[in-house]
């Protein structure tokens, strides 16, 4: 593989700590695919990057220049392990890093992805894809390794990463601090794509739902996310977020539940941990199924099994057909869903 990195792609690279976005951007854009691009460790890359489309099918790789220091692959990186990575931060409310239509086949390995601390309002901070009208214009291809995706604690952020397009997958990664006082929030979130989606191994805390899927209203036929491996995850909402407990921080962040599928079909949740949910937004329910997309909403084959889900009001929560107002009355059913070897503990405390 060629690489590009501070001797071949020069100033590019090389400034980006200093100068906001566009030699970062400019590095992007030279890369071929095939291409290793290469971020010092520790330098702070500002700006709003977003992704060219690139031809072909081989790999575009960015990633820390101390790739050795982080956990070996199939170990989750923590917060003590962004000193091992570069900085991408967003200014303002626009994502730090974007992916548009039809963009593919990028890899970003040990990278720390946040907010300029000064910031009151980030959309989504990462952001694949958008609304777009067919399945032949999503993003794809698309992995997140390693990577410490997170907000700060007066930071409005709507999603941390946001998976709207096709073959998608963040793993051995720590996404934290992602919540809105107002509006629903996620650790990883999406309405407009098909999957498939990995999110395996990593730490993910979202304010409203740590994951949910769907739910902004009418989606075509081909909409649905599909094919979701979701494995060996801590979902998990610090008790700080919390009014009624001693640690509280200060901040009402809007508290809803640990997992929500809104719409989706064929997804493996198994071996995670959820913790902690309490009644705010909702009543209280850690596991929500509803699909409420409008008549072409649908929620099948959903297996849950291997998992621990503890300190929650409520456990399960199932919804055969739910009519929100104007989105309209799924036409089909939930149907075809096993709950199975599951732990729940200290369910009915808030």
């Amino acid at each position: 593989k060629r690489r590009i990195d501070r001797r071949e792609a020069g100033d590019a690279v090389a400034r980006c700590g200093q100068q906001p976005g566009g030699d970062c951007q400019a590095a992007l854009h030279q890369a071929q695919p095939g291409d290793e691009i290469v971020l010092e460790a520790g330098a702070t890359y500002t700006g709003n990057f977003v992704l060219p489309e690139k031809p072909g099918a081989e790999w575009i790789v960015v990633r820390t220049s101390q790739l050795s220091q982080l956990p070996a692959q199939g170990q989750r990186v923590q917060p003590s392990d962004a000193a091992h990575m570069p900085k991408l931060v967003s200014p303002g409310t626009a994502p730090a890093l974007e992916a548009r239509e039809r963009v593919h086949h990028y890899r970003f390995v040990g990278l720390e992805i946040t907010s300029a601390a000064s910031v009151p309002l980030t959309y989504n901070l990462v952001y694949l894809g958008g609304n777009q009208e067919a399945p032949t214009d999503m993003p794809h291809d698309i992995i997140f390794d390693r990577v410490y995706v997170h907000g700060h604690g007066t930071l409005d952020v709507r999603r941390c990463l946001t998976f709207n397009g096709g073959a998608a997958a963040v793993v051995d990664s720590y996404v934290s601090e992602c919540h809105s006082p107002g509006f629903d929030s996620q650790a990883i979130g999406g309405w407009r794509g098909t999957g498939p989606y990995k999110i395996v191994n990593n730490h993910l805390e979202g304010a409203a739902e740590n994951l949910a899927f769907g739910g902004a209203g009418f989606s075509p036929t081909w909409d649905v996310a599909a094919d979701l491996e979701i494995r060996s995850n801590y979902f998990y909402k610090p008790l700080s977020w919390n009014p009624n407990h001693p640690s509280y921080a200060g901040t009402t962040w809007l508290v809803k539940n640990l997992f929500e599928i809104k719409e989706g079909q064929r997804w493996l949740v198994e071996g995670n941990v959820f913790e902690n949910n309490w009644i705010h937004g909702q009543n209280g329910f850690a596991i929500l199924y509803q699909a409420v997309d409008g008549t072409n909403a649908k929620i099948s084959d959903i297996m849950f099994r291997y998992n621990i889900v503890r300190y929650s009001p409520g456990g399960i929560n199932c919804c055969a057909r739910h009519d929100v107002g104007t989105r309209g009355l799924p036409r089909d059913p939930l149907e075809r869903i096993a709950f199975e070897h599951n732990l729940f503990a200290d369910i009915g405390v808030d």
